[in-house]
């Protein structure tokens, strides 16, 4: 909703929309400067669990006969 200083002095809505495009453009490199420095591939917790049988199948593990 305008407000009257809105309706009054049109430059206040350019000036809100030029702030927004700045604060995404910000937000975008942001997330591009993150994403660069992350790996391409990236663990999760299913795969942790295939290490440990018994944990990852549901299934006891088995035992060595001694």
């Amino acid at each position: 909703m305008n407000t009257m200083n809105e309706l009054l002095n049109p430059d206040l809505i350019d000036l809100k929309i030029a702030v927004r495009h700045a604060e995404a453009a910000a937000w975008r490199q942001a997330r591009e400067a993150t994403a660069a420095g992350k790996p391409e591939r990236s663990w999760n917790f299913a795969a942790v669990l295939q290490h440990f049988p018994s944990l990852g199948s549901g299934r006891p593990a088995p035992t060595k006969a001694i």
